[in-house]
């Protein structure tokens, strides 16, 4: 599983790899388990340690394990998805 990496401005850094589209939906999903609330409530994401990452690291390995590798994202994983598209988050 690719890791989710954040830059110095707090923006998504998704790993290039043959599907990145993929990669972004993986890192929506594990996102909207967190933040999707925090999310709906307040238009953004939280302040965040993203150093901390072996809780966002086991979620992506738990996505993966219930619905494989093919993501068909949730409703509120949609919100996230695009949230971080329309917030310029992924770059």
């Amino acid at each position: 599983m690719k890791s989710i990496v954040w830059d110095i401005s707090n923006r998504l850094v998704v790993p290039f790899d043959a599907d990145k589209e993929h990669s972004m939906k993986l890192t929506a999903a594990v996102l909207a388990r967190f933040h999707i609330q925090y999310l709906k409530e307040n238009g953004d994401l939280p302040s965040i340690n993203y150093n901390l990452s072996a809780p966002y690291t086991m979620c992506g390995n738990s996505i993966y394990k219930e619905r494989g590798t093919d993501i068909t994202l949730t409703p509120d994983e949609q919100i996230m998805y695009d949230y971080l598209i329309k917030s310029g988050h992924f770059t």
